[in-house]
């Protein structure tokens, strides 16, 4: 909206608005938030015994079973609701110790019958999407004619369920916790904040958060008569995180170089012979394609370094930072589909008494998560930073510029204080370049510098712009600078390992 006319929206005008930072700026993230597609997540723990109830959202009272369905229609109309069941509900719906062998090993076909369930027992009024979400634990068919043995753990779930949420772009998510067993609950919690780790990461430069997630719940409902009438209010809350800059893999790194393997995503949990088995394929299948994934996560921990640690002439020389070598979508992808080949893997196998075991490939989720959490990272850096290596010889003005703003939205403002410092020192001693001379930063100083005794130590401390690596030049006044082609091997060295 243009700010230079009186845009009104009923008694609000932007004019007066802009004298108001702080109220401008809420007006904006309102409307930013409008565009956001809404999502109301809820998760089912069966699908009969449901009652009808006045729900209460904010100023409406919604006779409805599901909070989902409230929600929808008192405040969000558009919004898309996604309900997630746990495979073992089949429990309650088939008695056929066959058919039932058939669902599990389809997924798709269970998630189609738990739709049908769903409609047929009125739970919902409005549209709506079904995710089936993997079991863990026992469970016995009513009649007792078979057992469901799920051998599967909490962190599988919720690595699965943040895969699904992945999918959830510039969203505003709203999670009702009201049903559902609470292991299920909680794996979604889990995979939530997650996600909103992931998103905030994916756009950590610019502070745009795309993504939102609130909590929902109504009281339990415990009485019975007439007194299921009195209408529940809808509580909400906000789902956060704090995101901060740091390199989320912190514990697998030797010698600068990222150590990580396919071997790192099985959980040590697992029996060392299945284990060994279960690598032995995974690296069979995707081994040599992971070579890539273990690249960007070096070139991620690389360009971390050269931000944290102050040294950004490095993102205009390709040579030592390329950001635009690598295809984060494709890496994406290759991890998605690693985690779908274990899942397409499962073992289920029949013993005595009909009783089925569903067993899964434990995973190691804080391994998995945080080479998400790392490319969402490189991902940020990547779309705020690769416009640098077309700009080789930057001038010393477009070399602060690039990074003022990036070291205050990260709390780098240290970093600030001594690049300028060193900015000031080269502009100090270029005054008595010609214009088009090209020299090393040492030959300008008055009395010629010896080696420092820590080289390394030395260029972290002057911000990258140490007398033995930079060659200034002066060009129409400005004063331009640039690493000696010599010096790329040893400043990706240091890069690998500034401590």
């Amino acid at each position: 909206v243009s700010m230079k006319r009186e845009w009104k929206f009923g008694e609000i005008s932007l004019v007066g608005l802009k004298r108001h930072k702080r109220t401008y700026i809420l007006f904006c993230q309102s409307l930013l938030w409008l565009m956001l597609k809404t999502y109301i997540l809820q998760v089912l723990g069966r699908f009969s015994g449901y009652e009808e109830l006045d729900i209460k959202v904010v100023d409406k009272t919604i006779t409805t079973k599901l909070v989902c369905e409230a929600i929808k229609k008192a405040v969000v109309e558009d919004a898309e609701i996604i309900l997630y069941v746990p495979e073992s509900l089949i429990i309650l719906l088939i008695d056929d110790f066959e058919e039932v062998l058939d669902y599990l090993r389809n997924i798709q076909s269970l998630e189609k019958l738990f739709k049908e369930e769903v409609l047929n027992s009125n739970l919902l009024g409005e549209d709506f999407k079904l995710r089936v979400i993997k079991s863990a634990g026992l469970y016995r068919e009513k009649s007792n004619r078979y057992k469901l043995y799920f051998d599967n753990s909490l962190n599988n779930i919720i690595i699965y369920l943040f895969l699904d949420l992945l999918t959830f772009r510039d969203a505003r998510i709203i999670a009702d916790i009201s049903t559902g067993q609470n292991f299920y609950v909680i794996a979604l919690l889990e995979a939530l904040r997650h996600i909103l780790t992931y998103r905030k990461l994916e756009n950590i430069f610019n502070r745009e958060w795309r993504t939102e997630i609130t909590l929902s719940t109504i009281p339990p409902v415990i009485e019975s008569g007439s007194n299921k009438r009195t209408p529940r209010l809808v509580n909400f809350s906000e789902l956060d995180v704090k995101v901060f800059f740091e390199y989320p893999l912190k514990t697998i790194t030797e010698r600068g170089k990222t150590l990580i393997s396919l071997g790192d995503f099985i959980s040590q949990e697992l029996d060392e012979d299945r284990r060994v088995q279960k690598i032995g394929e995974l690296i069979e299948k995707f081994g040599r394609d992971f070579k890539k994934i273990k690249e960007i996560l070096q070139l991620c921990k690389i360009s971390f370094n050269a931000i944290k640690y102050n040294a950004p002439l490095c993102f205009y020389e390709p040579e030592i930072i390329n950001l635009k070598k690598y295809d984060v979508d494709e890496a994406l992808n290759l991890l998605k589909r690693i985690l779908e080949y274990v899942e397409e893997e499962r073992r289920i196998s029949i013993g005595e008494d009909n009783n089925v075991k569903i067993e899964r490939t434990p995973l190691a989720r804080t391994t998995i998560i945080n080479t998400f959490l790392t490319i969402s990272l490189f991902k940020s850096i990547r779309e705020s930073l690769n416009h640098l290596n077309t700009k080789r010889n930057p001038t010393l003005t477009e070399l602060r510029g690039s990074f003022d703003k990036i070291y205050s939205i990260l709390g780098l403002q240290l970093n600030q204080t001594f690049l300028q410092r060193e900015i000031n020192n080269i502009i100090r001693v270029s005054d008595n370049l010609k214009d088009g001379e090209e020299k090393l930063y040492g030959e300008l100083l008055g009395e010629q510098p010896g080696r420092p005794q820590d080289p390394k130590r030395n260029f972290f401390a002057h911000a990258g712009l140490t007398y033995d690596t930079v060659l200034v030049r002066k060009e129409l006044g400005e004063v331009r600078v640039r690493y000696e082609e010599e010096q790329f091997k040893k400043i990706r060295e240091y890069l690998s390992r500034p401590l």
